[in-house]
């Protein structure tokens, strides 16, 4: 099953620990490193809670971010 975060799980972390762990769920998504300003974009959207937003990563990994969750996909 693909990772799924939420707000809620989110909301208890401190930036630079949310931002390891997008580094490792991507990492567990398979080969592709993703690049720092990448992960403070997905960050960002996640911190606006607005509409649906799209992230895309190297190796066809993809954060889709919404107001409740970050839903984690490859391929």
């Amino acid at each position: 099953p693909a990772p799924v975060l939420d707000h809620e799980r989110l909301e208890a972390l401190p930036k630079a620990l949310r931002l390891r762990l997008y580094k490792h769920i991507l990492a567990g998504l398979g080969p592709g490193q993703a690049r720092l300003m990448s992960l403070l974009s997905l960050d960002c959207s996640w911190q606006a809670g607005g509409e649906k937003t799209t992230h895309r990563f190297p190796g066809g990994k993809t954060a889709i971010v919404d107001k409740k969750t970050i839903f984690w996909s490859r391929g």
